[in-house]
């Protein structure tokens, strides 16, 4: 099967999604250039993160197939739904500009032949309209909103709750949407505080490696303090197939104003592939990357193991995307400065030698270090140069490569930026 223009992004059993690779939302995109190093010059160069921005309106479009679970898709731009990503121009109707702006591409897989190749475009809040909206695209079939036909080339509000049929068939001699033969979709609006940011964190000690467990515990904390959803995969759970899964699910509920964090520690083979599973499988770059490549929003790579930036100049690198990793070998040891707990003696397991003190990777611990000192918004080029000044990365000379194509900053630790301040209300005057 060939996409024109777009990248798969989303597979369920009745719809997938595609991102529009036209659409330019938020930073700038790069179509996927090979990676670089680290040059401290032009990464300053890219300027600072500044404060959280606000994000885009958000909403939901639930997706109802009988006799299978909902399924559901984060929108925050506009919206196309049809059964094809081919923008194709008939001359009943002319395909509306907004086509090209369209930053997703629902494409619905149906078998009664009532959804068109170009059916819909569903609208974000604007200066037309304070409310999500639905434009029909004149389809074959018609587009319904709780069961009445809309006007074909007239956008339309949506409220909460409103059900979009694609297509309809005739009920006592009306035709109407029906769940029994149509694409069917359920609408809800969003709040701000529902724009997720998330982190996979992928750690496989291997053969001898100590301070994995500390790497993802110290590193997720961060996270989690910044209001990441983060989901580690260690050891015998760290299989390319739950790797992929991840990605896979993440595309549904990724915004554009996402951010995505791929966490790997462990060991890495000298052609930049990722040790992980329990019997010393590897996955390569170019895979996770291949599922990148449709993921919305910004995506931060940070691979704690050796070698594993070593070939970024040889890779395609996903659209806003920033990797950090390791040219050469990495490093871990003892963190005496880090206040981890400390195993009770009387604890089956306090018989482990490398319980005390505690060992982590010396990367993670750098990254780790500036972000428990900055609860700030923080940018990701500016996080980078202070890891490279940490003095166990240069007492060692440990190699970093960054390649850095967009702008990130991870989001404070404090409450929503974006959001107003609200004025406090003046005392009433004691009588």
């Amino acid at each position: 099967m060939r996409f024109n223009r777009f990248n798969f992004v989303f597979l369920l059993s009745w719809f997938f999604i595609a991102t529009n690779l036209w659409a330019a939302p938020g930073d700038p995109q790069n179509p996927g250039e090979c990676g670089a190093a680290f040059d401290p010059k032009a990464a300053a160069a890219l300027g600072p993160a500044g404060k959280d921005p606000a994000p885009r309106p958000l909403g939901k479009l639930v997706r109802n197939v009988l006799g299978l679970s909902p399924q559901e898709v984060i929108i925050d731009s506009v919206v196309h739904i049809g059964r094809s990503t081919e923008l194709k121009d008939y001359q009943i109707r002319e395909t509306p500009a907004a086509f090209k702006d369209a930053a997703t591409i629902i494409v619905v897989q149906e078998p009664n032949g009532l959804v068109s190749r170009n059916h819909l475009l569903l609208y974000p809040p604007d200066e037309l309209m304070a409310t999500y909206s639905v434009l029909d695209l004149k389809s074959k079939n018609g587009t319904f909103v709780n069961g009445i036909k809309i006007k074909a080339s007239v956008r339309v509000p949506l409220n909460p709750g409103d059900v979009i049929d694609l297509g309809g068939v005739e009920v006592m001699g009306v035709k109407r949407g029906s769940v029994y033969a149509s694409a069917r979709f359920t609408f809800s609006p969003l709040p701000n505080s529902a724009l997720k940011h998330f982190a996979i964190m992928v750690g496989q000690p291997g053969w001898n490696l100590r301070g994995v467990e500390n790497d993802l515990d110290q590193l997720g904390a961060e996270l989690r303090a910044r209001r990441f959803e983060v989901e580690s995969l260690q050891n015998g759970a760290a299989t390319e197939a739950s790797i992929i899964d991840r990605l896979t699910m993440a595309r549904r509920v990724l915004t554009s104003d996402s951010l995505l964090v791929f966490y790997f520690s462990g060991h890495g083979t000298e052609n930049g592939d990722l040790v992980i599973g329990s019997g010393g499988q590897t996955i390569s770059l170019a895979r996770i990357f291949a599922e990148m490549q449709g993921l919305r929003g910004q995506k931060l790579v940070i691979l704690d193991g050796c070698y594993t930036a070593a070939t970024l100049d040889t890779l395609q690198i996903p659209p806003r995307t920033n990797i950090i990793g390791h040219t050469e070998k990495g490093y871990e040891g003892g963190i005496g400065s880090m206040e981890l707990p400390v195993r009770d003696p009387a604890d089956a397991d306090a018989a482990d030698p490398f319980a005390d003190p505690p060992i982590m990777g010396f990367m993670t611990r750098a990254l780790v270090k500036q972000l428990s000192a900055n609860p700030h918004r923080v940018d990701v080029n500016s996080l980078v140069a202070a890891v490279l000044a940490d003095p166990r990365i240069q007492k060692r000379d440990i190699g970093i490569g960054y390649a850095a194509h967009t702008v990130i900053g991870l989001p404070s630790v404090m409450g929503d930026e974006w959001e107003a301040p609200v004025a406090p209300k003046p005392e009433p005057p004691e009588k």
